[in-house]
């Protein structure tokens, strides 16, 4: 088994390897951290580049027993039961 190190006793060298590394790992955590919050103003601006799409539906048929309005899709006499509902 190999000797056990005193923690205080590292060489330069190595303290400015480490610290260099340090270093590197911050910036990388900086430009994550720079690219999201990018990302993240991008997406504020999205309601304001995005339209609408705008559905116009036909003019809605008039029942001829009851004289109620129907939407597209709905029979006529749907609401009265052609007449026998009053």
């Amino acid at each position: 088994m190999p000797p056990l190190r005193n923690l205080h006793s590292r060489t330069i060298e190595e303290i400015k390897l480490a610290d260099t590394v340090r270093k590197q790992r911050f910036r990388r955590t900086q430009t994550s951290t720079n690219r999201q919050l990018r990302t993240y103003k991008i997406a504020l601006n999205f309601c304001e580049t995005a339209m609408a799409v705008r559905c116009v539906l036909e003019s809605p048929h008039i029942c001829s027993y009851c004289n109620a309005k129907l939407f597209f899709g709905e029979t006529k006499g749907f609401c009265c039961a052609k007449g026998k509902i009053k």
